[in-house]
């Protein structure tokens, strides 16, 4: 009986040590990998991707499950301790004083009460741990589609061929007058994307190559009148990009009924295709087709509709599509590699878009006099700021324009030529055909020649001019503005439909800025589209603003030219941060305020680790960024409605959100910009050690030539791992 008194000790303590062993291993669970590039993906690994639950897969997490099982298994073992105590206690009764039988009861009872003891034991720390992962899985994933096809084509917004687009994955409450916008990483050809409009004139080609080097899309007049304006004359072929009245904005399915295709032969309406000088953002505008003039709404007037916008690529599955979708300038299907297609989401709302746009914030800020004079009469010296005190700004400063929303692309960028005349080689009128919606001049006027780009979402216009004037830190030419004068930039809002009513819808003549919606620039912020026929001056703000929408704003310019590069002065998360919630954007902070054009995904990057993921190849990805001035919060949203001059810059990318347990990647490369037109070097940055809280860059002691790269902090003459 002694035996068996030990046997089942040593059964209870096996047991709940066991138990409690098993606690560990809960907490090392890893969750599953991606697998490699170009590998099968299964439904099952479709399921785990943030933004694709909805399968039927278990939603518990299997640490969870097998705690839970564990807990179950202590309290049968409880159950046996109970049943052999009362045991115990039934041979003690029945007895009858026999000592060998009352022994024999106490080292049951005994051992049942250890073993019972061991059990409560391994309950509890069970419980707890139980509770702890309860508490640190309770970050829910992202508001995700139900149950989706096995390709959903997110990884190409970012890691693929897909720079940005509008409206953007998910977008509700759309409104119906919306255009729609795409921005690729390369080159498009526009023949593989549209098709001249049936009835066009002869002769006519799909684009045109100016002298300057950019392409234009062509425009006719079916009015046959020299008033009304011309209209793009190109339409959507359904085979490289559909449009897709879908019934609901989780159903990622493409429908194969092209009855819901906008621009099909079965619709009643057309898709005009314009496109920017670089041939890379394509706007499709739907229109009636009968009457190509008429806007035709998105939507409906009395319920939301989802639309879903699939870009043809390589995926031989996808019917009602070209062989090879949509293909670059230079001959092959624009979509390459893992990434063979793209779609995305969004829902229209009831309503249309009636409120014009506004400028936000131009860079440099307005300047009315040049820099301070100083003097000393009488031995002591004084200042004379004059009516405003900002600094002249070296040669090399770009302009930047932020609007509060998204501006249409193809009025927003350009490049402007001017006539050159003796002495005044890139200054002059600007040349007929050039870009000329947004003006940069000095006294005369006399233009200046240089490029306008649109970026940040369809929100940022910035400038750079055509001359050559240094080379920054990593070799590349920097263009100057004239030196010591007066810089004005001038910025024209578009012709209204209908002048004098209130209506802010442009005349689509695309003489001036307008937002994606059609309504024309409210310049001079009075909440009204009055049309481009006076100028609103930002440095000499009106009390009551004249009844025009042009923009004005100027500023000075010294001799010097900054060549001082932009650091990283912190990063959100922090470098090897761990437990980042799955949709928290990855923010970088510059010493500088930054070109942010620059800010593509081919210059700031997000993956997963290789070693962990294989890559971040199904999770889409996009950047905005943001200009702000030194004394707002780091960890807070930039104020860009300041009335001081930006010191530092933002870099922000969305995504679709973060594998748990994943180790994920955040590269800048030397591409990015400053205001200033030097490129960040990710091997420079404030010493970690000195108290300069940078968590980001390396210490500029350790800068050396063959050190190109920081790694999480530490110079590197390699890529980072």
């Amino acid at each position: 009986m002694h035996q068996v008194s030990n046997k089942v000790t040593r059964w209870f303590l096996i047991a709940g040590l066991l138990s409690i062993l098993a606690v560990p291993v809960l907490v090392l669970a890893q969750g599953g990998a991606l697998p490699a590039p170009g590998a099968t993906v299964t439904i099952g690994q479709i399921a785990e991707i943030p933004g694709q639950a909805g399968l039927a897969l278990p939603a518990t997490d299997i640490r969870i499950i097998i705690a839970r099982i564990i807990r179950v298994a202590l309290g049968f073992l409880g159950l046996l301790a109970l049943i052999l105590i009362l045991y115990g206690g039934f041979l003690w009764m029945t007895s009858a004083g026999n000592e060998e039988q009352i022994g024999k009861a106490k080292k049951v009872l005994i051992n049942a009460t250890i073993g019972l003891v061991i059990i409560l034991s391994a309950f509890a720390i069970v419980q707890f741990i139980i509770r702890a992962l309860t508490q640190a899985l309770s970050e829910p994933p992202l508001p995700a589609p139900t149950p989706a096809p096995a390709r959903v084509g997110g990884g190409a917004l970012g890691s693929g061929m897909i720079e940005s687009h509008f409206p953007s994955r998910g977008a509700i409450s759309v409104p119906r007058n919306t255009r729609i916008v795409v921005t690729f990483k390369q080159d498009i050809d526009p023949w593989s994307i549209a098709e001249l409009i049936p009835g066009t004139p002869a002769g006519l080609q799909i684009y045109t190559r100016a002298e300057d080097g950019t392409y234009h899309y062509p425009t006719y007049n079916n009015d046959g009148d020299a008033v009304t304006p011309e209209i793009p004359a190109l339409r959507l072929k359904t085979g490289a990009l559909q449009i897709i009245k879908t019934a609901e904005i989780e159903d990622l399915v493409r429908e194969s009924n092209i009855d819901r295709y906008l621009g099909s032969t079965a619709s009643s309406t057309d898709v005009l295709v314009t496109f920017t000088g670089d041939l890379r953002t394509f706007v499709f505008t739907p229109v009636s087709r009968t009457d190509r003039r008429q806007r035709a709404l998105l939507g409906s007037a009395t319920a939301n509709m989802s639309y879903t916008v699939y870009i043809c690529g390589t995926e031989s599955s996808r019917g009602n599509c070209a062989v090879g979708g949509i293909k670059l300038l230079s001959g092959p299907s624009a979509f390459q590699g893992y990434f063979k297609d793209y779609q995305w989401s969004f829902e229209a709302g009831t309503f249309t878009d009636t409120t014009p746009p506004q400028i936000l914030s131009v860079v440099p800020f307005p300047d009315n006099g040049r820099d301070v004079a100083a003097g000393c009469p009488g031995g002591e010296w004084y200042a004379d700021t004059g009516i405003c005190d900002r600094r002249d700004k070296p040669r090399n400063v770009m302009l930047q324009v932020n609007f509060n929303e998204a501006v249409l692309p193809t009025v927003a960028s350009g490049r402007t030529v001017t006539l050159t005349d003796g002495a005044l080689a890139s200054r002059g009128e600007i040349r007929a055909g050039s870009f000329n919606k947004m003006r940069v001049s000095i006294a005369g006027p006399l233009y200046i020649s240089g490029q306008w780009q649109i970026g940040n979402q369809y929100r940022t216009a910035e400038f750079v001019s055509t001359d050559l004037c240094g080379r920054n830190s990593c070799g590349e030419d920097i263009f100057c503005l004239p030196g010591a004068s007066q810089i004005t930039s001038d910025v024209y809002a578009a012709t209204l439909q209908s002048p004098g009513t209130g209506d802010p819808t442009s005349a689509g003549s695309f003489d001036g800025i307008e937002d994606v919606a059609g309504n024309s620039m409210d310049g001079n912020r009075n909440g009204r589209a009055q049309g481009p026929t006076s100028f609103y001056n930002f440095n000499t703000p009106a009390a009551t603003p004249p009844g025009g929408d042009n923009a004005r704003w100027s500023f000075y310019t010294n001799d010097t030219i900054d060549l001082t590069p932009p650091t990283i002065v912190d990063t959100v998360p922090n470098i090897n941060q761990g437990g980042v919630p799955f949709s928290d954007p990855v923010q970088t902070y510059f010493s500088k305020p930054m070109a942010i054009t620059s800010f593509t995904t081919s210059n700031i990057t997000l993956s997963g680790a290789e070693r962990v993921t294989g890559a971040l190849w199904d999770t889409w990805w996009t950047l905005e960024g943001e200009n702000f001035d030194d004394d707002s919060p780091v960890d807070s949203r930039p104020d860009t409605l300041s009335d001081g001059d930006f010191e530092k810059g933002l870099a922000r990318i969305t995504h679709g959100g973060f594998w748990r347990e994943t180790n994920y990647d955040n590269d800048v490369s030397s591409r990015v910009r400053d205001l200033f037109q030097n490129c960040y070097l990710p091997s420079s940055g404030f010493d970690g050690l000195s108290g300069e809280a940078s968590r980001a860059g390396c210490a500029f002691d350790r800068m050396s030539g063959d050190l190109r790269y920081c790694c999480n902090g530490a110079p590197s003459e390699t890529r980072c791992p």
